[in-house]
């Protein structure tokens, strides 16, 4: 467990191969990390889901790169009394416009509204600045692996001629997409918390009272097999992130393959709340069921690579409500119940 202010949190963090990918020899392309300084004050998880097609034949390289450096910018950031000081007052004032926006009069809603404006801004660029760090570092590091490991012909066959050409340029750059992957990073600190995103997956908070929310949607470019992803040319224009200071009991991050797996978005949300539960009760024994629930989660779910973390504060007992944004009920079934059947 790791104190975070007057917070106790339980982390947990792992991915395993998908039943398709153990069918056709490929290795498991997610990834996720977990990362803490008591001392700082702050958790940090991450997963990454490496592109499946055979035009990215390296994308579990880059999937784990996508989290490493993505913690390790992050921790920079982190350990920079400017960045946690500006992040810290600017959410909280962000926050305290938000409450104030009732009470404010017509006479005062322009000033409010232009200030609530640059508040937000102050936010955006410093997530933006360290957004633009995880791509440039995570791009050097690719490309610095295909100088040192060229492609082979072989690793080309999938590409037309022209495009077999523009891999091989390390200066365009295009290269690049062999290691295609998704990335999900979520940070708890003592005064605020915040997400980065980019590509499929979820990104779910538990506040204290225990409403669940997605506060970084689902990105409707993502659709099928079609991904934004950490190699696109305009990946910083395709993140997107969230933040808050409220207490959180859990921020729970999955790549696509946990979320498909369940018949539905309540059983999906069910499936969270019995982890809640199970680790209030008896933390050494949830994280084992739930390593050895994961194969049977891609068997009979969606038999892609999944990948799972997240960060549970166990100090105080909460009773969850079991809502979610939409106020949907959650039924406590077991967890294979709620997994699709698997798919023909």
């Amino acid at each position: 467990m790791t104190m975070i202010g007057d917070n106790m949190y339980r982390a947990f963090n792992s991915h395993f191969k998908g039943e398709s990918h153990v069918r056709s020899g490929k290795p498991c392309q997610d990834f996720s990390l977990y990362s803490h300084c008591e001392e700082v004050g702050y958790q940090i998880i991450a997963v990454s889901d490496g592109h499946g097609s055979n035009k990215s034949f390296r994308s579990e390289k880059g999937s784990e790169w996508a989290c490493e450096i993505a913690v390790e910018c992050a921790e920079q950031c982190l350990r920079e009394e400017d960045f946690m000081s500006s992040m810290s007052r600017l959410i909280r004032r962000k926050s305290e416009l938000n409450i104030h926006d009732e009470k404010i009069p017509n006479s005062d809603f322009d000033r409010e509204s232009e200030l609530k404006k640059k508040v937000a801004e102050g936010i955006n660029k410093l997530l933006v600045q360290l957004e633009k760090s995880i791509i440039m570092t995570w791009n050097q590091k690719v490309l610095d692996d295909i100088s040192a490991n060229e492609f082979s012909e072989e690793d080309l066959s999938v590409y037309d001629e022209e495009r077999r050409a523009r891999m091989k340029d390390l200066e365009g750059g295009y290269g690049t997409r062999a290691y295609g992957a998704t990335l999900l990073l979520a940070v708890v600190c003592k005064d605020f918390w915040f997400g980065l995103h980019i590509g499929d997956g979820t990104f779910v908070t538990v506040t204290d009272d225990g409403v669940f929310n997605r506060p970084i949607a689902m990105d409707d470019r993502c659709v099928g097999n079609v991904v934004t992803s950490i190699c696109d040319n305009d990946a910083i224009s395709l993140f997107h992130h969230a933040y808050g200071c409220e207490k959180l009991k859990a921020i729970f991050i999955a790549s696509d393959g946990v979320d498909e797996s369940f018949n539905s978005e309540e059983s999906f949300y069910g499936f969270y709340v019995s982890i809640i539960q199970e680790v209030g009760a008896d933390f050494e024994a949830s994280v084992k069921d739930l390593k050895e629930f994961l194969p049977t989660l891609t068997k009979k779910g969606s038999q892609d690579d999944v990948s799972l973390a997240w960060l549970i504060k166990v100090r105080e007992t909460v009773q969850l409500s079991a809502q979610t944004h939409d106020n949907d009920v959650l039924r406590g079934e077991s967890w294979v119940e709620n997994v699709k059947d698997a798919y023909r």
